[in-house]
């Protein structure tokens, strides 16, 4: 982890939680993003010092592990930061505690940086090293398994883009792609089910205007937890994210 992480205090209100009193998912992965462009803003990195130099973030890559519901009026405390900084990308990190310090859930998400003009990755440029006080790349692994294919897509749903799904990227922002996920499933599943894991590939963006398709699968596991998948298609039939959820359900 590199030095200095930006740590914030956050409070769980009545529009963060759902019917039984937890933290949406999305929700803390808005927070935790939050805090990651925070951390980046005090090392003068934020996304608008990096479009004013022609380039911005894109994450491709991102790991969430839940360990126990989050619930209504909770405090809870966000530490985030990053872990390492290679020659083609950075690695992010995020961890929430509760009040005695115990570990809620914890976050991981490797990001490029690209070119605004062309929308390509580019090696990290040297300001980046120099604003982070290091003194060049390291090269550490991103471990990150294949998510599976849909091949049975059991709840298919179509949603618009609107414009409040947005970032200063002038794309889709990326804690919405698993709002839509969530959205296919059935709400008795969600209500009594925890989600104790989700991994997110963004294979391409989403923009504003768009309709787009998903499609989600419900796999058992023998020991009593579940799988789901979730495709997200574009207008043009191209999948643009694949998200694997695991779900536990001891989590009423």
């Amino acid at each position: 982890m590199i030095k200095d992480e930006f740590i914030k205090e956050y409070q769980v209100y009545y529009n963060d939680v759902d019917q039984r009193k937890r933290l949406y998912p999305d929700k803390l992965l808005e927070l935790f993003a939050d805090s990651n462009l925070n951390h980046v803003k005090r090392k003068k990195l934020s996304i608008e010092d990096l479009l004013d130099r022609g380039y911005t973030y894109m994450i491709q890559k991102y790991q969430v592990d839940f360990n126990r519901p989050i619930y209504l009026d909770e405090k809870i405390n966000i530490a985030a930061g990053l872990s390492s900084v290679t020659s083609s990308n950075l690695h992010r990190s995020a961890s929430a505690y509760d009040s005695e310090g115990k570990l809620l859930a914890e976050s991981r998400g490797l990001v490029f940086i690209v070119d605004t003009k062309s929308r390509r990755p580019v090696s990290t440029p040297d300001f980046v090293y120099s604003s982070l006080n290091v003194e060049g790349p390291e090269e550490a692994p991103f471990p990150f398994e294949r998510i599976g294919e849909v091949s049975k897509a059991e709840h298919v749903k179509e949603l618009p883009v609107l414009y409040r799904d947005l970032d200063l990227n002038n794309h889709v922002t990326n804690s919405k792609y698993i709002t839509w996920a969530l959205e296919t499933l059935p709400r008795s599943f969600t209500l009594d089910n925890f989600l104790s894991r989700t991994r997110i590939l963004y294979m391409r963006e989403v923009f504003y205007g768009d309709i787009i398709t998903i499609r989600s699968q419900i796999i058992e596991q023998s020991n009593g937890d579940k799988i789901t998948l979730h495709e997200i298609i574009n207008s043009h039939g191209t999948i643009t994210t694949r998200i694997e959820c695991t779900w536990q359900v001891t989590g009423t």
